[in-house]
């Protein structure tokens, strides 16, 4: 709590990595510290232990809220990796770098966060215009 880091433990691809809270989630965890270390924060509402699945909370709530009404290809319809696309593609508009992106969603190739390239706003036109903004600078002080 106090770096405002999570510990991500044996995500889908092996390599344990850190995540960042924002301070909603950091409010959030304060409010469910464990007695002790070992102690799940979020707990199977069975058996008490390690969630295996997504509960079904996710999917009533689409239905209820009809994001997926009338939806017929699979691939368009909203799941809830869809929440994991959603962080990727707010990151690539807020101007983010593929390299940050790809650290946070735990890629371990930068051609699996390509797919938010597109997002990323004017990042070449930038990119130009600082070249030819520091070669303008560089002209000034050399006359």
């Amino acid at each position: 709590m106090e770096n405002g880091l999570i510990n991500v433990a044996d995500p889908k691809n092996k390599e344990s990595r850190k995540a960042f809270m924002t301070n909603t989630v950091k409010d959030m965890l304060v409010q469910r510290i464990p007695e002790t270390p070992d102690e799940y924060v979020f707990k199977d509402k069975k058996h008490g232990g390690k969630i295996m699945e997504v509960s079904q909370a996710f999917q009533r709530a689409v239905d209820q809220l009809g994001f997926n009404k009338g939806v017929n290809d699979p691939r368009q319809k909203l799941t809830f990796h869809s929440l994991r696309h959603t962080f990727a593609s707010w990151l690539a508009l807020q101007g983010e770098t593929l390299q940050v992106i790809a650290e946070l969603l735990g890629h371990k190739t930068i051609e699996m966060t390509m797919r938010y390239a597109h997002l990323i706003p004017d990042h070449k036109r930038r990119a130009v215009l600082r070249l030819e903004s520091t070669h303008m600078q560089r002209n000034d002080q050399q006359s």
